[in-house]
């Protein structure tokens, strides 16, 4: 019995290449973050307006023939697939801020046992698409959650509160 390629037969041959070379250099995050034209902290270093428009013009001449929401998650990559639901997309998209290096996690998501912990901060921010608003005292999740509504033009706020502040206890 024949197994499936690791990368789909009718993506693009770049994408192709890139996501082979990625697979046989093995899980070296600083190598694939220069294969995708954001090495040395070049994602967390990203300010000010729409930071995903940001990051794909850094990283959209590495990934030719995808589009912004192709690369972010936010819409099928090979020919045929469905469209995920805006929830799946936002789980993705933090996957892929991650492997940039944009608001990161660090080292946490290199540790398997942390895996969910990072993958619960991508359902809360997923979630938060349905709400007036979300909150947290994680810095990271909320700049996440920021970048990902405002490239979406999804109209949920996202708050940080400071951990300890008089805010918290009187809302406690």
């Amino acid at each position: 019995k024949q197994m499936a390629p690791a990368v789909p037969a009718n993506m693009e041959e770049g994408v192709r290449d890139m996501i082979e070379s990625m697979i046989t250099s093995g899980n070296d995050i600083g190598n694939i973050r220069e294969q995708l034209g954001v090495g040395k902290g070049a994602a967390g270093g990203i300010t000010g307006d729409n930071p995903l428009e940001q990051l794909w013009e850094m990283v959209s001449p590495k990934v030719p023939g995808l589009t912004a929401d192709q690369f972010f998650g936010f819409a099928p990559v090979v020919n045929g697939q469905t469209l995920p639901l805006t929830r799946q997309g936002i789980i993705s998209c933090c996957t892929v801020l991650d492997i940039l290096g944009y608001q990161a996690e660090g080292k946490k998501t290199r540790n398997p046992e942390r895996i969910p912990n990072v993958l619960s901060d991508a359902a809360h921010i997923a979630a938060g698409a349905y709400c007036a608003a979300i909150v947290s005292h994680d810095s990271r999740l909320v700049e996440r959650a920021r970048a990902i509504y405002q490239f979406r033009k999804i109209g949920t706020e996202a708050a940080y509160l400071e951990p300890g502040s008089q805010q918290r206890k009187e809302a406690l």
